[in-house]
């Protein structure tokens, strides 16, 4: 899909994934970008998902079974808008990420959209898909979005495909996304 070259894109050329020593939790994972993370003999990879039996391990992304610190490198794509508690989750990616790592975050954005819509009290998939536009949807994301995950304490970054060239985007066949890259700030050492 659009999202998974535009994913891989960035995590090749940005953040150098297949020439670093990297320890990577996937949410999710989606097949092709799980098998080119598995090709890279420096990168130590974890994948989690409640469903797919294919992830390392069956877990909720709210309640992450890792230590502090864990992880390098976190890839949630197209996720958070199916959990109702984003902000919990949000908090255990903070939690389980490295101070310097990166969590990259995609998710489905309406740009047109200041706020972010989203109401609990919506629950069946026929009114989730009216609401929502996707029957497993709890709502639909906002450009304020990348502010809610900088609540949870990262700095975040907004990269849109429109800052590629026009041919690379024709190319890659990429149109109109926005991924986050979220980092942890490194913690300053204290001075005597």
């Amino acid at each position: 899909l659009e999202r998974h070259r535009y994913l891989w894109l960035y995590l090749e050329t940005a953040l150098g994934v297949t020439s670093r020593s990297l320890s990577v939790l996937h949410i999710a994972p989606e097949p092709g970008i799980r098998q080119r993370l598995l090709d890279c003999r420096s990168v130590r990879y974890t994948s989690i998902d409640l469903h797919d039996p294919s992830a390392t391990m069956a877990m909720d992304a709210g309640r992450l079974a890792f230590d502090a610190g864990s992880f390098d490198l976190i890839l949630c794509c197209h996720v958070l808008e199916h959990i109702q508690d984003d902000h919990t989750a949000l908090g255990e990616f903070a939690r389980v990420l490295r101070p310097g790592g990166h969590a990259i975050i995609l998710v489905p954005m309406d740009e047109n959209r200041p706020q972010t819509f989203e109401d609990p009290s919506i629950i069946s998939t026929d009114s989730r898909m009216k609401a929502f536009g996707h029957p497993y949807h709890v709502r639909i994301c906002g450009r304020d979005y990348g502010d809610r995950i900088a609540s949870s304490g990262f700095h975040v970054t907004a990269v849109s495909s429109r800052e590629m060239s026009a041919h690379s985007r024709r190319f890659y066949r990429i149109n109109r996304l926005t991924l986050f890259d979220c980092r942890l700030p490194i913690a300053r050492a204290s001075v005597d």
